[in-house]
């Protein structure tokens, strides 16, 4: 395999050349240029598998190049490498589909990884590990067929965990459909390969993205997520994800992203994501952050507005939760259904208000949430053995 270099230092191709193991990779030919004229020359003479190119030259940048190759149709995997995290440069990168953006100094152990990943994309053999797996996270979340006990013994086996098997973040991509069409394989190979470009090599190496209803336009994601970096450095490239997302198919989509989960955590969150694709579509929301923070949201939302007209439906357009997940998060936080928690509140602030105040019971009824006086009666009665008013004569 050949790979060609484009820096108009010569110092960068140097220290490339010296501090990367190229054998070690498969790579039998290293072809140097200095600025893209060169480069187009060697290309057309030379069988080159993978690009690893500058983006600032004098005479050319790399994006032009990468440009021109893929509008002759070239589908080669590139990498650059910049001394400007500028979001124009990488924005077009990414409307390139350019494998990684690499922001100089270089680190050379990090750019091997990232260099043997994007030769998966020229050698098949090297798909193996990649494939397994897909089929292990398969089989333990969408077939079932596997205990967590057994993914992680297999997990354990693979490359790329060898010091450890990460959390991650779960990642749920609905598209509306429209005007989304081809071979499905290949728009989740798309789909990869630009998360891939803005996840960096732990999503190459460690990541997942599998369909999980194909009909519906649903895939998810795992995403490895390094210790303290979630609200860093992962949500912030999500947005990114989306926009990069947009600009390839052209249509509607939304992402739903959780926070960091340990594996075992991940099958049960990826059913609520799920639940909440029944949710309609908001123009005005695109990226949806479901996390620990938004169930206390929603807890704390109903504890505060308990005696105001109440409905799941309502609750799932403020938090984004579908209304059939809001059963079972008051269920797992509260032992109770959503209905039953409602009428708690309101007849012990009932108690309470007969206890310490001279309001009417009327009135008591109203301010709890009870326009009709007699179910709220019976209501109160039921729960503590008395009626409203037996209870204030009893001096309770």
């Amino acid at each position: 395999m050949n790979i060609l270099l484009v820096d108009d230092d010569r110092f960068v191709i140097a220290a490339l050349e010296k501090n990367i193991d190229w054998n070690s990779l498969g790579i039998t030919g290293v072809f140097t240029a200095n600025d893209i004229k060169k480069a187009q020359e060697i290309m057309a003479e030379n069988s080159i598998d993978l690009l690893l190119s500058d983006i600032d030259m004098p005479h050319g940048s790399g994006l032009e190049l990468l440009g021109i190759l893929r509008e002759q149709g070239n589908s080669i995997p590139a990498i650059f490498l910049t001394n400007y995290a500028d979001f124009s440069y990488a924005k077009r990168a990414l409307e390139l589909r350019s494998f990684h953006y690499f922001l100089k100094p270089i680190d050379y152990p990090e750019l091997t990884k990232i260099i043997s990943q994007a030769l998966l994309e020229v050698d098949p053999d090297r798909q193996d590990s990649s494939n397994t797996l897909s089929k292990l996270w398969y089989d333990y979340l969408i077939d079932r067929r596997i205990t967590y006990k057994a993914l992680i013994s297999d997990l354990n086996k693979l490359l790329p965990f060898e010091k450890g098997i990460p959390s991650f973040a779960i990642c749920l991509i609905q598209f509306t459909g429209e005007k989304l069409s081809g071979d499905r394989g290949r728009i989740a190979a798309q789909i990869r390969h630009i998360m891939e470009s803005i996840f960096g090599s732990s999503f190459s190496s460690q990541g997942v993205l599998l369909p999980y209803q194909a009909d519906d336009y649903i895939l998810f994601s795992l995403i490895p997520v390094e210790e303290d970096a979630y609200n860093t450095a992962l949500r912030p490239l999500v947005s990114e994800l989306y926009y990069a997302l947009s600009q390839e198919f052209k249509t509607s989509l939304r992402l739903f992203l959780s926070s960091e989960k340990k594996v075992n955590e991940i099958p049960e969150v990826l059913d609520s994501l799920i639940n909440m694709c029944s949710m309609p579509f908001d123009e005005d929301t695109n990226v949806i952050h479901v996390d620990e923070t938004s169930v206390t949201a929603l807890l704390q939302y109903v504890d505060a507005h308990f005696t105001e007209d109440m409905s799941r439906e309502h609750l799932a357009e403020l938090f984004y939760f579908a209304p059939d997940y809001i059963t079972k998060i008051f269920r797992k936080e509260t032992g109770m259904s959503f209905k039953n928690y409602i009428i708690e509140k309101r007849l012990d602030l009932a108690r309470k208000l007969l206890q310490n105040t001279d309001d009417s019971v009327r009135d008591i009824s109203l301010k709890v949430g009870y326009d009709n006086y007699s179910y709220f009666t019976r209501l109160f009665k039921n729960r503590f053995g008395v009626t409203p008013v037996e209870f204030r004569g009893c001096g309770n």
